[in-house]
Parts: structure tokens; C-alpha cells; sequence
């Protein structure tokens, strides 16, 4: 059986890509382009998990530990573990909070604002290779989609986050 790309084979029938369902088609992108963004902000010495730790740290200001969770999709203890290798990394600071004392305050060292532009610089450049084909304005259009699908599956910022223009 032969297949064009814009084909999925499965066993003796023929999808077309959009007969494909989205959730099938955003895993299957998800986890192509996961392991081209490991490799190249690997070069940096961080993983992605270290890369989520310093954009929810970057967007929100002075966020807790709880705040940091709910970005990331994740429960406390992976939270103060990931909080913990980003202290070793230099990357981040926990300080507690002088309002109320069961909240630790992380805040992005210099180092950590370095790796967090060079790891958006990295992030923007796998972005263009993988939307060249697109025009600029599929592009906007697409990012909002991904965007509001996020928002959907609970999967974005906090109210302190500001959100695109158009979603306003």
C-alpha cells in the first residue's frame, strides 16, 4: 500500500488528513516536535521541564510555588523537586514570604533570565522552521488557536498572565 504525504495509512484504509481526528493530529505533532526541542535547548544544559519552570516564573511576578503547579500542570511536590533543581541550576531563588509565611516567593536569578530568553530564542527558531510554510497571518491565527485550546483544556496563564490582545 502506497501513501502520499498528505495520507495516514492504517492497515487497508486510506485517511485523507482531514478525515483525521485534531486530538490524534495535535499528539502526534506534539510528540515529533517534543524531541527536536529537547535536543536543542539541551545545548543550553536545561530541559523542558526547566524551561516551563522559568516561563511561569517569567509571567508571573513573584508567583508561589502553587502558582508555579497550576502553570505547569503539576502537583506540589514535583513543584518544590523542580523549583530545587532550578536553585542548583541557578536559575531561580526561593524566598519566603514575609505576607504569609507558607508561601516561598521564586524569582529568576540573572542566570535565569539569561537561559529564559536564550531557551525563547531556541523555542522561536524551531517555531519558524516548523511554520515556514505558513503565511505570517495563518501563523498570528494559528498561535491563537493553539492558544485558546489551551485555555480550554485548562492549560495557561493565571489571571496575573497577560493574555493576547485578541483574547481580551
Amino acid at each position: 500500500m502506497h501513501c502520499s504525504p498528505n495520507e495516514l495509512c492504517i492497515t487497508d484504509t486510506v485517511l485523507s488528513m482531514s478525515e483525521i481526528p485534531m486530538s490524534l493530529l495535535l499528539d502526534k505533532i506534539a510528540r515529533a516536535n517534543a524531541g527536536r526541542y529537547a535536543s536543542a535547548i539541551a545545548r543550553l544544559g536545561l530541559r523542558p521541564k526547566h524551561v516551563g519552570l522559568l516561563a511561569a516564573v517569567a509571567m508571573s511576578e513573584h508567583p508561589s510555588q502553587a502558582d508555579i503547579g497550576s502553570w505547569l500542570g503539576v502537583g506540589p511536590s514535583a513543584v518544590v523537586a523542580l523549583v530545587d533543581e532550578g536553585i542548583h541550576l541557578g536559575i531561580v531563588t526561593r524566598e519566603q514570604n514575609t505576607e504569609n509565611r507558607r508561601r516561598a516567593r521564586i524569582e529568576l536569578t540573572a542566570i535565569g533570565r539569561s537561559q529564559q530568553a536564550a531557551a525563547f530564542g531556541v523555542a522561536q527558531e524551531l517555531d519558524d522552521d516548523l511554520m515556514s510554510q505558513m503565511p505570517e497571518a495563518d501563523r498570528a491565527a494559528f498561535k491563537e488557536a493553539l492558544f485558546r485550546i489551551g485555555l480550554r483544556l485548562g492549560i495557561g496563564p493565571s489571571d496575573r498572565v497577560t493574555e493576547p490582545n485578541s483574547l481580551r
